[in-house]
């Protein structure tokens, strides 16, 4: 029988061949160590950049250029007249009303002065306030209010509110309540020079008791109350207040002898300060024998 010759012989073990047998032999099949990749680091490419567009300013650019500084230079302009002209407008206006309110007070004045002097001014004559007993009435006074009229206008619509109050002195207060009167007197035109004017009349009630204590200077009438006119000038009335005191001292010695009874009409200003004089000297003639 003839033998079979291996047509690839065996390759004979080499060196390496005997380590990867070991090596295969101490480390199981399939389990392989992790390959270590150096890191590397790459410095940064240097940037470039390239002009794709280099557009040229033509003329035309340059004068829309022109035209829209010029545009503003004119806006500018414009707004600084336009304030111009309206400052010169509010100092025109503000000095224009200055000088209406001077016009006006000027107006004013003079009219005042020529109301002064042309329109009327009444003048209250008290020498006709003193009272006269109205004779068959008991207690019943006749009082008068006298009014002159200094102006050469004549003083319209004049009416009167009076109040005649009794009032007990020194204290000056008041005893009862005050009787009031209006009068209606209307026209009063210039007074002539010396001449005594209008009187105009009210009555007022006091007993015996209010003589004798007026007398004795216990008791005074006070004339309170006020005027309303129109001086044919102005146009609104005038209000012209009046206050007038009428009282009367009876002066005696010690021993009760009357030297002397006088009465007076005074203003309620004149009163206060006359008041504690005539008191004064009627205690000090009192006093002598």
């Amino acid at each position: 029988m003839a033998s079979e010759i291996p047509t690839n012989p065996p390759t004979p073990a080499t060196p390496q061949s005997h380590e990867d047998a070991d090596d295969n032999t101490g480390h199981p099949q399939g389990e392989q160590l992790p390959t270590m990749t150096p890191e590397v680091h790459v410095p940064p490419p240097h940037p470039y950049y390239e002009v794709t567009c280099n557009k040229k300013r033509d003329g035309w650019d340059w004068a829309k250029m022109g035209a829209e500084f010029i545009g503003i230079i004119f806006l500018i302009v414009y707004t600084l007249y336009t304030a111009g002209i309206y400052c010169a407008n509010q100092k025109a206006a503000t000095a224009a009303h200055d000088t209406l309110g001077e016009i006006q007070k000027q107006t004013i004045l003079q009219r005042q002065q020529l109301g002064g002097t042309l329109g009327a001014v009444i003048v209250i004559d008290r020498d006709e306030m003193p009272p006269r007993i109205i004779r068959g009435q008991n207690g019943v006074w006749e009082w008068g209010l006298g009014l002159k009229n200094i102006r050469p206008g004549t003083a319209h619509n004049v009416t009167a509110f009076i109040q005649v109050i009794k009032k007990r002195l020194p204290d000056q207060t008041m005893i009862e309540k005050p009787s009031e009167f209006t009068l209606n007197i209307g026209d009063v035109t210039t007074t002539p020079d010396r001449s005594r004017g209008i009187r105009e009349n009210f009555p007022v009630m006091l007993s015996s008791n209010d003589i004798s204590r007026i007398d004795n200077t216990q008791e005074a009438i006070y004339i309170d109350g006020h005027l309303s006119f129109d001086n044919g000038f102005e146009d609104k009335s005038i209000i012209q207040p009046f206050c007038f005191v009428w009282y009367s001292v009876t002066y005696k010695s010690k021993h009760g002898t009357t030297s002397g009874t006088s009465d007076s009409t005074n203003t309620c200003d004149e009163f206060r300060t006359v008041m504690p004089q005539t008191l004064a000297e009627k205690k000090a003639r009192a006093e002598k024998d």
